[in-house]
């Protein structure tokens, strides 16, 4: 496979995964925003499901990454695994920037009294890992830092 067209892939792969982070905040926005409404069967926690659903998108990525980086550096299987970390942790970092300042901006745009600060906005809520817009532009810093590394050294090599 030419590597032009493997570094191209790992673009769309990485294009791909923030389209979805940003889908599923708009989409997470309007079902709390229908949810606050007083119906008792709308009152659950499913964070669980969301995450599935996240699961469900994000191992094809990783597995087409995986096979990709196994043709790209075929003799060092050490380096493939180190690779695999670091891409699953790099997306793991871009999402909640993505995903919370699309949620927070949509339920604004839905009810302007709640989250005003839009995009930049935060809220300590029955999700497992809340961060501020400190900690998420952070992160989202650290984790396409690393993607664009990845493809860098892939055009080097």
């Amino acid at each position: 496979m030419n590597w032009i067209i493997q570094v191209n892939i790992l673009i769309v792969l990485t294009l791909t995964w923030l389209l979805f982070s940003f889908q599923v905040g708009f989409r997470e926005a309007r079902y709390y925003y229908c949810k606050n409404e007083p119906h008792p069967s709308l009152k659950k926690d499913e964070h669980g499901l969301f995450t599935i659903h996240r699961a469900i998108v994000f191992v094809p990525h990783l597995v087409a990454f995986s096979l990709i980086k196994s043709y790209l550096l075929p003799s060092c299987w050490c380096v493939l695994i180190i690779e695999q970390v670091l891409f699953l942790s790099a997306f793991i970092l871009v999402f909640p920037f993505f995903h919370d300042g699309a949620y927070y901006t949509e339920r604004n745009n839905l009810n302007p009294e709640v989250y005003p600060l839009r995009w930049r906005d935060f809220n300590d809520s029955t999700a497992k890992f809340d961060f501020t817009f400190l900690q998420r532009t952070i992160m989202a810093i650290i984790g396409l830092g690393v993607l664009i590394t990845s493809l860098i050294t892939d055009l080097v090599i």
